[in-house]
């Protein structure tokens, strides 16, 4: 796990400079290579093969062809792939999946990360053909900004430090992307490929760059695609056993270390199931475990105790109040160098403060909603499926049967808006629900309907399937809770490891019957099933909370109420919707009558206003 830069031109110094700015990413080495035309830099937090032969940028020559290259992330399969590399002449020098990864460029071109299994943000510097070639993993772990402007190619695993090129002027007010700021006030964050600034760019999940140094063309394309959504018929029990087996598989990989590896556990099923699974590979009473308690709101401490109690695993408990908050939210502006507003990244930099200072690698439960089928939303999509089968003319003069709706708890605020849902277009489902309480622009309201209309495609026409795909793909899944996990992590040199994210299992969750993942009451349940008889059936059959502190009362006092009056004047500039909406919407309701939506908003505001003076005010002060 690593950090990496590079740029079409050469400057050592800026290259080190670089560097500098995200060695948290990997405080254990550095390293700079450069020629007449490039520069690559890369930062080390050293997982395999421990010595000098794993340090970055990595020279790899085979057949008089020479590559260079930057890795940020694992590839777990790479000991699987080198005796068919070796047997067709190719040579190693290291235990690293980093020399084994560029001799699968060498073979297979491009569509050598068609062949890996893992998580990572590259670039190979082909010095024979003069190209950078850069690739993002499929579900997109692991973070891929590129700059691309009037000649100049500059890409990070971090916005900050395509920020130090001083001479771009990246961030400055005139430079904030309208798209960037609308996304983040609608979703909390900026989905790729938008950034907060206009000439930044993320490189999308399941992404690959080819950038020609001799013409400075720049190629963007997908190199993977989820596929369809078509359910085999097995028995529930035959579905069990192979998504076990692609979990101990999951698993067995994501241990692989040189290191000490621990994992994250919230006494939630996800990562409960992943700790029970980690018994088949290592001794519980020397398997560091890490969760975070909260004295007040969504403290999950009693199903935590109950799993570390049956696992006997060496467990390290934080509760976290509001002196960590404040403590911390300097440092969460400097993580997240983007506006980023989701609540649980304050306890999420605690528990990886707080595993860093046992393990170097942490496994996670992150991914098994998306895959599995676990958020209310999704339940909420099997239902609106169901009512759509009431004849539409009958949804139309409201005649439809006021029982089966009620049952359905729709969790919209009337059966009317159910109806309304029902009888729209499937994609616009975004841009209908709550529509006169959120925040939805143009530039939200065409991205939704876009990806929506692709999870379509892909769910077989279910709109709770497509709403699982479009949170796996698109949504909370890949520029949110990735987001948080990796800058969190990242930022005490932390590598979190995630076996649901295995490309296997969201490829396995297309092949499982609908039914089998959520109906209108339950989330998750094959997954429940697999999980019976590895963990307590109290961490299966509990309620699903969030990871989340009780921030709320924490936000109410004057230093926040000048922040979001300070907000409101800096949006009164920005955009004439997104001032309308909080002037009409948000800033007349007082801070005792705030609810949910309100309260979301406002620490949006707070947090933008956090950012600008980190990221805008300081530097162009």
């Amino acid at each position: 796990m690593c950090g990496i830069n590079g740029f079409n031109f050469s400057n050592a110094e800026q290259a080190t400079k670089m560097n500098q700015t995200i060695i948290h990413r990997g405080p254990d080495a550095q390293g700079v290579f450069t020629d007449e035309k490039v520069s690559l830099g890369h930062v080390r937090l050293s997982i395999l093969d421990l010595s000098d032969l794993g340090k970055q940028p990595m020279e790899y020559t085979h057949n008089g062809r020479t590559l260079q290259m930057v890795f940020n992330g694992e590839v777990y399969n790479f000991e699987e792939l080198r005796p068919t590399l070796e047997a067709k002449g190719y040579t190693f020098k290291s235990t690293t999946d980093t020399e084994v990864m560029m001799a699968a460029y060498l073979e297979y071109g491009e569509k050598c990360v068609e062949h890996f299994n893992g998580m990572w943000a590259l670039c190979i510097y082909d010095v024979d053909k003069q190209t950078l070639f850069c690739s993002r993993d499929r579900l997109g772990q692991k973070p891929f900004y590129y700059y691309h402007q009037d000649g100049k190619f500059i890409f990070s695993s971090e916005v900050k430090a395509i920020v130090a090129h001083a001479d771009l002027n990246i961030n400055t007010p005139e430079n904030i992307s309208k798209e960037g700021t609308d996304f983040y006030f609608s979703l909390g964050y900026i989905p790729a490929p938008y950034t907060i600034y206009s000439n930044v760019s993320k490189l999308p999940a399941s992404h690959n760059i080819t950038y020609d140094l001799k013409t400075n063309n720049l190629k963007v394309w997908r190199y993977y695609e989820l596929p369809n959504y078509a359910p085999v018929k097995k028995s529930k029990e035959e579905f069990i056993e192979e998504g076990r087996e692609i979990f101990k598989q999951a698993v067995k990989y994501r241990m692989r270390s040189d290191v000490e590896v621990g994992s994250f556990l919230s006494g939630g099923i996800d990562s409960t199931s992943v700790v029970g699974m980690m018994k088949d590979f290592t001794e519980m009473d020397k398997l560091h475990t890490f969760s975070i308690g909260f004295k007040e709101g969504n403290d999950e401490t009693e199903f935590i105790n109950i799993a570390k109690d049956y696992m006997g695993t060496k467990h390290h408990h934080y509760y976290y109040e509001e002196a960590d908050f404040r403590s911390q939210f300097d440092l969460y502006t400097k993580a997240y160098d983007e506006p980023f507003s989701d609540y649980s990244g304050y306890s999420t930099l605690k528990v990886s403060e707080l595993a860093k200072q046992n393990v170097t690698v942490s496994l996670s439960g992150d991914g098994g909603d998306e895959v599995f089928g676990g958020y209310p939303i999704h339940s909420i999509g099997k239902k609106i499926d169901k009512i759509k089968k009431v004849p539409a003319f009958i949804r139309w003069i409201s005649l439809a049967p006021l029982s089966i709706l009620s049952s359905f708890n729709t969790k919209f605020a009337n059966i009317a808006d159910a109806l309304k849902v029902s009888l729209g277009k499937p994609e616009d489902f975004h841009v209908i629900t709550f529509a006169k309480r959120r925040y939805k622009p143009v530039v939200y309201q065409n991205w939704t309907r876009e990806k929506l209309k692709d999870c379509l495609n892909k769910g077989g026409n279910s709109l709770g399937e497509a709403l699982r795909i479009f949170d796996l793909l698109y949504a909370s899944l890949p520029d949110c809770y990735l987001v948080k996990v990796d800058r969190a992590s990242m930022q005490y040199a932390l590598e979190v490891r995630s076996p649901f994210l295995d490309y296997h299992f969201a490829e396995f969750a297309q092949t499982i019957p609908s039914d089998w993942k959520q109906d209108e009451h339950n989330t998750k349940i094959l997954l429940k099933d697999m999980a019976r008889g590895y963990i307590p059936d109290d961490c299966i059959d509990r309620p699903k909370h969030g990871f989340t502190p009780p921030i709320k009362g924490w936000v109410q006092d004057d230093k926040f109420a000048e922040a979001f009056k300070k907000g409101f004047e800096l949006i009164k500039n920005h955009d004439v919707e997104l001032y309308k909406f909080y002037k009409e919407k948000i800033m007349p309701v007082p801070l005792h009558k705030t609810d949910y939506m309100t309260d979301m908003y406002r620490f949006r505001l707070v947090m933008y206003v956090q950012w600008y003076e980190a990221w805008i005010e300081k530097t162009n002060g």
